[in-house]
């Protein structure tokens, strides 16, 4: 099944919090709600929230977390390695090669460490998109690694891991929007 994505620009940062809906059935996964509860419920529209899936445990990730918690009474993922930032365990861990449905479709986990232990990128193969959370920034950052938690080595290899998904072009979903990476051809590296 297709799967749309909205983008809802949150805090004062600003930060993304990203809405994965179904197109055939309107079920919704809440990526990152990092703050404005508000804006993220009345992004939902008609849709029926399905989860909230966490990148990491960040507070500028997880900010409106339990507002939104509240007021959909939806189950909440994140990878045990970051567990312990939302303050209450985890409705499901979120574990690398796991797929979540919302809907129709999946959406597979991919756990990436290296800016906390916890991270985790989400792909839509049949998109090609992915929901990077802090390890890759559009124009080619990479996340921060000055953190506690955080390793560059571990970072480094997780940005490889991702630039390898199968997608003759990939999108992915970073602070500041989307960015397009064709892949070269007899290479598998991107431009």
């Amino acid at each position: 099944m297709k799967l749309g994505v909205e983008r809802v620009e949150v805090g004062p940062w600003p930060m993304n919090c990203y809405l994965i809906r179904c197109q055939a059935t309107g079920s919704v996964a809440i990526v990152d709600p990092g703050a404005d509860r508000e804006l993220i419920l009345a992004a939902l529209g008609e849709g029926e929230p399905c989860c909230v899936l966490l990148t990491h445990g960040h507070p500028d990730h997880i900010g409106a977390l339990d507002d939104v918690r509240r007021a959909t009474g939806v189950p909440v993922g994140i990878h045990p390695g970051d567990a312990g930032a939302i303050g209450a365990d985890a409705d499901f861990p979120l574990l690398d090669g796991m797929e979540v449905e919302v809907g129709g479709g999946r959406v597979r986990v991919h756990h990436v460490p290296g800016h906390t232990p916890g991270s985790v990128s989400f792909y839509c193969q049949g998109e090609g998109l992915i929901f990077s959370g802090d390890l890759i920034f559009l124009g080619g950052g990479r996340g921060r690694t000055d953190l506690e938690g955080s390793n560059p080595g571990e970072l480094k290899n997780s940005i490889k891991k991702i630039l390898s998904l199968p997608a003759e072009r990939l999108s992915i979903l970073a602070m500041g929007g989307r960015q397009r990476l064709r892949k070269r051809e007899n290479t598998g590296r991107n431009c």
